[in-house]
């Protein structure tokens, strides 16, 4: 995730157009009932010449219980004969 364009892509050219490849994940997960945190992986009490030059991002995702129990059926609940 990024909060600014960077000036004509020149300095992260591999991230280009990555915004909307996360809305689409991010939309998908929040419909099986995921809770998305998006946290700055950079430890905000160190001082500038202590930080590392990158330090990326952190995603939690977090389900409730009730949407990923499989329940006493099982997953999937039972098998179906073919016929």
């Amino acid at each position: 995730m990024r909060g600014r364009r960077d000036e004509g892509g020149a300095e992260r050219p591999e991230y280009d157009g990555m915004g909307l490849g996360l809305f689409i994940a991010k939309t998908l997960l929040e419909r099986t009932g995921a809770k998305l945190s998006f946290f700055n992986a950079a430890d905000p009490f160190l001082t500038e010449d202590e930080r590392p030059v990158r330090s990326g991002a952190v995603v939690e995702l977090t389900w409730p219980r009730s949407v990923i129990d499989a329940g006493i059926l099982g997953a999937l609940g039972d098998n179906q004969p073919i016929s």
